[in-house]
Formats: C-alpha cells, structure tokens, sequence
C-alpha cells in the first residue's frame, strides 16, 4: 500500500507549479482518430501531454495558435479555483464553469455538433456570455448551432453534479503565448492508465515478493 500511496503522491507533484504541455495531436476518437475542422481550424477535442501524461483538451482561446507538436510551459488553475488569477480571463469564472460543462458534451459528440460546441466556447470565453446574457444582441453574430449548445450550458452547467476542481485551466505563460486549453484531471487518456496499471502492478509484485521472503524465513 505504501508503494501505491507513494505512486499517486509523485502523480501529485507533478501538477505543483508550472507543467511542460505538449500539443499531442488534433484528431479526435469520436471522428475515427481524424481532425474535425470547421473550414478553417481544427475544433477541439484535441490531445495535450501534461507532464508526460496524455489529456483531452478543450480550446477555450481563438485569440491565439498553437501547433500541433507544439511545446511550452503553462500553469494549471483549477475552474473551482478562488483566483483565476494566472488565467487568461481571471473574471470569468462561470464562462469557464460553462466551458467545463460543454467539455462533458464534446468529448461525446462528432462532426458538426463538435464545431457548434466549439464555437459556444469561443463565443462563452470571448463575450463573457453568462445566463445574464441577451443573446440577441447583434454584435455578437452567433451561429443558431452554436447558440443552442450555450443555451444549455447556460441552464445546465451549475445543475450537472459536475465538481469544478477536476477540472484544471492550461494557461501559457511563454511570450507570445500559447493557445489555453481546458483539461479534465481525473481522466486522463489510456496511456496514463497503463502507466498507473504499471505502477499499481510494480506495487503488488513487491508486497507478494516480501511475503514470500518472510514465509521462506519462517
């Protein structure tokens, strides 16, 4: 027990300060592992390495680019956080809890309702679109797809059950600056479970390897 405690303790460590996030890859499961594009870019969700482990992300910024293979160093503030201070929107806290809520739905959908939940993020995070929002102001010239994925998180992202802390925000902190993502940390993609199947196994190889050893002495 105490190998497995010391496994998930280093896992841990290693979301303490600034991470190395890498842009993995731009397909998508739920698309036959091939990128779903809008016509001009391609829509979450996408592939990130955190500190070596594999997440799917969300793009919550249009405002910048990132290439897939691209490497820098970011921050990780949880979307329940206090202060969202190293955060690219530090006043946007329920944009960010709606985003976290359409993170739940993409992950699901493919093809054509992907780009419309993209694009309510987009549209959330840029307009600071809250359920106080009129949706009708012509400045901001939403898409009817679109409007109705924000609609919903508007009604559902605080009814969910969804616990906000499991959800971190990748902000770069490179100049320029990398495009900020939304991760959720509790699930990781199947490489990272092999890893901890790894680590779990080591555990349990050791622990029958000392009872073993203590049945030979007596």
């Amino acid at each position: 027990m105490k190998y497995v405690l010391m496994f998930f303790a280093f896992g841990a460590l290693l979301s303490a300060g600034p991470v190395n996030v890498t842009l993995v890859s731009v397909s998508d499961a739920a698309n036959n592992n091939q990128p779903v594009s809008d016509g001009s870019v391609y829509v979450s969700p996408y592939t990130i390495s955190v500190n070596g482990t594999n997440y799917t992300a969300l793009c919550v910024d249009d405002q910048d680019w990132t290439n897939q293979g691209a490497k820098w160093t970011a921050n990780l503030t949880q979307v329940g956080s206090s202060s969202l201070a190293n955060t690219f929107n530090p006043g946007e806290q329920t944009e960010y809890e709606e985003a976290a809520y359409l993170f739940t739905l993409i992950t699901k959908a493919s093809g054509t309702s992907q780009i419309n939940i993209q694009h309510a993020v987009w549209d959330i995070i840029d307009h600071s679109i809250t359920s106080s929002t009129s949706l009708s102001n012509p400045k901001l010239n939403l898409i009817p797809g679109d409007t109705t994925y924000i609609q919903e998180a508007q009604a559902n992202y605080n009814k969910a059950g969804l616990n906000f802390n499991n959800f971190d925000i990748v902000t770069s902190v490179n100049c320029p600056r990398e495009q900020e993502f939304l991760i959720c940390s509790n699930t990781p993609e199947p490489a990272s479970f092999a890893l901890l199947g790894v680590g779990l196994l080591m555990a349990g190889a050791t622990r029958a390897w000392r009872r073993r050893k203590q049945v030979n002495a007596a």
